[in-house]
């Protein structure tokens, strides 16, 4: 497989252009995410309509800048923006997205430990691997993608349910699946490194960040998914 990224920290050499317009994208998608709930869309629908397209951003903002910096100017940026919007009363933008981010019967104290524990799993995901960036985009991609899919079908269509921790129907695993090795089949191909000779790789890959999600307990998916994910396609790239 071939290296990635050489990842540094400079904070003269900033990429000015990459920090706006990542603040200005992601930033927006908060207040995009809401518009489904003008239309009375169900809970999931909103979350979904957030957690998607974020993670998907997400995914892929390190083949535009190495720099550690320019990262760290994004978040100070986008989080001094959802600040200021949510000290204005009329429109408290971080109590809307935390409120719409919740499950069904789902601690607020829950909501908060899953989302730190997913952006950790995220920044040592990159930490680990961005020398391998295939690893990264298809980690995540699999969190955003895969997990996506398993409640789009899932909740709408699935008919034959099975429990672990929690409900679960076969329909939404199956669509996690395909979201998976969707996946993988984009973060390979973005960096030429797609062959029919490691189809069989993608296909393990998928089964085990199934199984891992079907296995979710309290949310805590979005981090165990993208680690199986990254690992397992580590391990099976040395084969």
């Amino acid at each position: 497989m071939k290296p990635g990224i050489e990842m540094y920290f400079d904070s003269i050499q900033i990429d000015w252009i990459f920090v706006i317009v990542a603040t200005v994208i992601l930033y927006s998608t908060y207040w995009i995410h809401l518009v489904p709930k003008h239309f009375n869309a169900p809970l999931w629908v909103i979350r979904k309509s957030l957690h998607i397209p974020v993670t998907v951003i997400v995914a892929f903002l390190p083949y535009f800048t190495e720099n550690l910096f320019d990262y760290v100017l994004v978040v100070i940026c986008l989080f001094s923006l959802l600040i200021l919007s949510s000290l204005i009363p009329q429109i408290r933008l971080i109590q809307r997205i935390f409120d719409s981010g919740l499950r069904e019967k789902e601690k607020g104290v829950i909501l908060a430990i899953n989302n730190i524990l997913s952006v950790c799993s995220v920044v040592l995901i990159l930490f680990l691997f961005h020398e391998e960036l295939y690893i990264y985009t298809s980690a995540v991609l699999s969190m955003s993608i895969g997990d996506g899919m398993g409640e789009i079908i899932g909740r709408p269509l699935g008919k034959i349910k099975y429990k672990i921790f929690h409900e679960k129907s076969l329909e939404g695993s199956l669509a996690v699946l395909c979201g998976i090795m969707i996946s993988l089949v984009i973060a390979f191909g973005i960096n030429k490194l797609l062959t029919i000779n490691i189809v069989w790789k993608l296909f393990v890959v998928s089964i085990i960040g199934t199984v891992v999600e079907a296995l979710n307990y309290y949310g805590i998916d979005n981090t165990t998914l993208p680690l199986s994910v990254a690992f397992t396609l580590y391990l099976l790239s040395n084969i």
